[in-house]
């Protein structure tokens, strides 16, 4: 997949992908408050868990944003969603430690019906800020119209 820079003449940030089956899909990707992209983070979160029916599995399994992929459990796109958003500072709270971070992964998780992810501790939340921290530099870094190719794979168990 292609993670594509937007701005002046390059319209808004968008991602290209090439799904296993030959299917191609695109869409606009939203920023975030604080860190890379929502759904780039997205990829660095799903990986590093290990979750393989978050937001890119379902995409990979032929959804998009505005028409996910019916008959899947939604929990680990709920679990995805909820460090994401707390790692890239949208709601209402900012959080100053990483134990605030997963106090407020597991309330999300817990307001969404699902449980949070397992494999969420303390050093998870740190280890996920620097990785999503050095994606964050280097996207910021890309002047517009230039691509971030990354590769999502399933998650093996």
């Amino acid at each position: 997949m292609a993670f594509v820079r937007g701005g002046e003449g390059e319209g808004p940030d968008r991602v290209y992908v090439t799904r296993g089956d030959g299917s191609e899909v695109s869409f606009r990707i939203w920023p975030s408050v604080a860190g890379p992209p929502h759904d780039l983070a997205h990829l660095v979160v799903e990986a590093a868990l290990g979750l393989d029916l978050g937001f890119w599995g379902l995409v990979a399994a032929g959804g998009t944003p505005k028409a996910p992929v019916g008959g899947h459990d939604p929990s680990q796109l709920l679990q995805a969603e909820a460090v994401v958003s707390v790692l890239t500072g949208h709601g209402s709270q900012i959080h100053t430690s990483d134990a605030d971070r997963c106090e407020a992964v597991t309330a999300a998780c817990v307001a969404s019906g699902t449980a949070p992810p397992s494999e969420v501790d303390e050093a998870t939340i740190g280890r996920l800020r620097v990785a999503l921290a050095e994606v964050a530099e280097v996207w910021d870094g890309l002047p517009p119209g230039t691509a971030l190719a990354r590769t999502w794979s399933r998650p093996q168990p």
